[in-house]
């Protein structure tokens, strides 16, 4: 579910700003039948009452602020595109600047001389992927524990 809702999240990157700007009021039907089957998977995994809906709160907060990234490079480009701009040219610029820049921290320029980013502030690749399974994998643990 989660990787799903983060594969609608990059499709459809205007979600992610209406969620995360507090501008819309984002429930319907359908957001009910999702929030609604996600109780269930978490209660079926051995959450229970308000355990069930900080492990759902917790995952999808994840989701969308992974997606917040792609989703903001999204509305750049569009509004780039929008005034005139060469938007892949102008984003380019900013990443070698902003490379520049954390060529200038020790930690970053190891990362960067050794090619492990794009540019300064990229995500490694499946960061995604590595920290829902962090994730599911402390809820997992919490359910054992009793926490």
């Amino acid at each position: 579910m989660a990787t799903a809702l983060y594969q609608a999240f990059v499709r459809h990157p205007w979600l992610v700003q209406a969620f995360s700007s507090g501008s819309h009021f984002m429930y319907g039907p359908g957001k009910a039948r999702y929030d609604d089957h996600s109780l269930a998977v978490y209660e079926r995994a051995g959450f229970l009452g308000p355990e069930a809906d900080r492990a759902t709160a917790t995952v999808f907060m994840f989701v969308l602020g992974s997606a917040l990234a792609e989703a903001a490079v999204v509305g750049l480009r569009r509004r780039l595109s929008h005034d005139g701009a060469d938007a892949d040219e102008l984003i380019r610029d900013a990443i070698g600047r902003a490379s520049e820049i954390g060529m200038g921290f020790p930690r970053l320029r190891a990362r960067l001389e050794a090619g492990m980013t794009v540019g300064y502030a990229a995500a490694p690749e499946k960061s995604f992927e590595f920290g829902l399974r962090v994730i599911l994998d402390g809820l997992e643990a919490a359910l054992r524990n009793g926490s």
